[in-house]
């Protein structure tokens, strides 16, 4: 996975983030390590959840988490002010991702994705 860089390249590339944090530590006079300090934590789970029809299942999680902000560019991505679940729908599976800033968040909003496309397991 790599970062995309929209002023002058749309290639995703690791080597070219790793010069962009170079550059940044040398602008700032820090080291990349106190650059990785200043950065907010954030917990992050994912779990495969094998499925009958992931297709339908991501389909019924859309409309019964309608009433929070989604993206449905690839799967469904419910956006909370202190984090995100993502429901993906696989061969076979429902990847359930999230990310928040505290582990207890992490894991409700994992529950929350996985609790919507139980009625498909």
């Amino acid at each position: 996975m790599g970062v995309m860089f929209s002023e002058w390249s749309f290639a995703p590339d690791g080597i070219m983030l790793l010069l962009e944090l170079l550059q940044a530590a040398s602008k700032r006079g820090e080291t990349i390590g106190a650059l990785n300090e200043q950065l907010p934590e954030n917990y992050e789970m994912a779990e495969m959840v094998r499925c009958r029809d992931p297709e339908a299942a991501v389909e019924d999680a859309r409309k019964s988490l309608s009433e929070h902000e989604l993206d449905i560019r690839e799967g469904v991505k419910v956006v909370f002010e202190d984090g995100w679940v993502w429901l993906k729908p696989m061969k076979g599976f429902v990847r359930v991702s999230a990310e928040a800033g505290t582990k207890k968040r992490a894991r409700e909003l994992m529950e929350l994705g996985k609790s919507s496309i139980k009625h498909h397991l």
